[in-house]
């Protein structure tokens, strides 16, 4: 035999070869062991083991990071709020006929946009609430709240119209939610409106849908006065009142 060369590898060397016998040439391979210097497998355990642990200890320590990163922004936005409503005591004790929305509306209206709503304090936002949709209703119905842009805020009406408690509010947009998918009317205003749209053409020839609005309407004018008084007893009880 003949021996071309010599191959090294994974601990082992291969010998390969050519054999001639009667006038064949074939190909051998023989395997035999090369001592080498081995890491004991304890040694790889507790190797493999701090590799791990140190894996999970960043992870650990990235979790931690993003939570208190998120900690930080819930307490920048809080710090980044409006101040606590501050009204008169007098303005809420001597208005006591059916303009004092106006009059507190013109003295206690805040100057925001939708975009730093959130960044009014409760009270505020829902006093924001109230107003709008009074104002909407009484000029043109409930469609007419619901097609501005006040009806961007329409959910969050009802959790204001829940904490001034008064149970014909809540009641009244309640049920303007059954009329919609899933019970869900959307924030944006173009699907909105396009959404409205399908819903009147699917009831174009109810009588009882233009019927519904008409009720609805009529309940809150109806309800009007005591509307005002439930938020008037909430400002009394939750706004900073000052002398």
């Amino acid at each position: 035999m003949r021996k071309l060369e010599n191959l090294c590898l994974d601990g082992y060397t291969k010998f390969r070869g050519f054999e001639e016998r009667k006038g064949r040439i074939g190909l051998r391979w023989e395997i035999c062991p090369i001592i080498k210097h081995k890491i004991p497998m304890k040694k790889q355990y507790i190797t493999f083991s701090i590799i791990i642990l140190t894996l999970a200890l960043f992870y650990i320590w990235t979790s931690t990071q993003k939570q208190d990163q998120q900690v930080r922004n819930i307490l920048s936005e809080a710090n980044n709020k409006i101040g606590k409503m501050e009204i008169k005591r007098t303005d809420l004790e001597q208005s006591k006929d059916e303009d004092i929305l106006y009059n507190l509306t013109q003295k206690y209206y805040p100057d925001y946009d939708d975009e730093n709503f959130d960044k009014l304090d409760l009270v505020t936002q829902t006093f924001v609430l109230i107003v709008n949709a009074d104002g909407q209703i009484n000029n043109g119905g409930v469609v007419q709240f619901i097609d501005n842009s006040t009806g961007n805020l329409f959910h969050e009406t009802i959790d204001a119209a829940k904490r001034i408690k008064n149970d014909s509010l809540f009641s009244i947009l309640t049920k303007i939610t059954t009329q919609y998918p899933s019970g869900q009317i959307p924030k944006n205003w173009e699907r909105r409106r396009n959404l409205w749209d399908e819903l009147c053409e699917a009831h174009e020839n109810d009588e009882s849908w233009d019927n519904l609005w008409e009720e609805l309407d009529n309940s809150y004018y109806d309800n009007s006065k005591t509307i005002y008084k439930n938020l008037i007893e909430y400002l009394k009880t939750n706004a900073k009142l000052i002398d």
